[in-house]
Order: structure tokens, then C-alpha cells, then sequence
């Protein structure tokens, strides 16, 4: 099992977290998420690419998750459904605040 997090905070932009690289290579691709309210519930969302981790940051395709979009709280994203090479937390408004993204990883 692997588990890792990452930190959006936000000032007067919008910033996003760096992204988690997942592991593509297991048996059984099976990872949970949640988003942790830090600080002050700025609006943020969960994103995932299938592009690989090495393209340059400015060419990434991201997506939103279906779910986890415009949270202000803590939210349990729960599974990831589809095989993603990684994940980030991407801050949507220029409201002062944090959020921290957990995944755990396993299979």
C-alpha cells in the first residue's frame, strides 16, 4: 500500500497542488481519495490526467472528477474508478485557503 498527500493553498489566485504520480503498473489498480479541508473551506476540486507524468506541467490534460468539484468542506472522494497516471487538487476561486488532497494506493 502506498499512500501520499499534496497541499493547494490559495492567496488571492487560484493555485493548483502538485500532482500525485500513481503507480499504473499494478495488478489491480485500486486507489482511494479525500480532500481535507485545511484552512478557511476555499473552493476546490479534484482533477486526473491519463497523460504520461514525464510531458512538460503546461501540456497536461486535466479532468474533473465527477464528484469533487466546488467542495468548501472535507469530502470523501472515495474509489477512483478508471486507471489515472496521477491526481491534484486544483483551487477554483481567489478566496483565501487551503485544502490537502490524501490518496491511498493499493493492489
Amino acid at each position: 500500500m502506498r499512500t501520499a498527500s499534496a497541499t493547494a493553498t490559495i492567496g488571492v489566485n487560484s493555485d493548483n497542488s502538485d500532482p500525485i504520480i500513481l503507480d499504473t503498473s499494478c495488478s489491480h489498480f485500486s486507489v482511494g481519495a479525500a480532500m481535507v479541508e485545511v484552512v478557511n473551506g476555499a473552493p476546490a476540486k479534484l482533477q486526473y490526467s491519463y497523460d504520461n507524468p514525464q510531458t512538460p506541467a503546461a501540456s497536461i490534460t486535466w479532468h474533473d472528477h465527477g464528484t469533487a468539484t466546488g467542495k468548501t468542506a472535507t469530502f470523501d472522494v472515495g474509489a477512483l474508478a478508471a486507471p489515472c497516471t496521477m491526481v491534484r487538487l486544483a483551487l477554483t476561486a481567489g478566496v483565501a485557503g487551503s485544502f490537502r488532497l490524501d490518496v491511498c494506493q493499493y493492489g
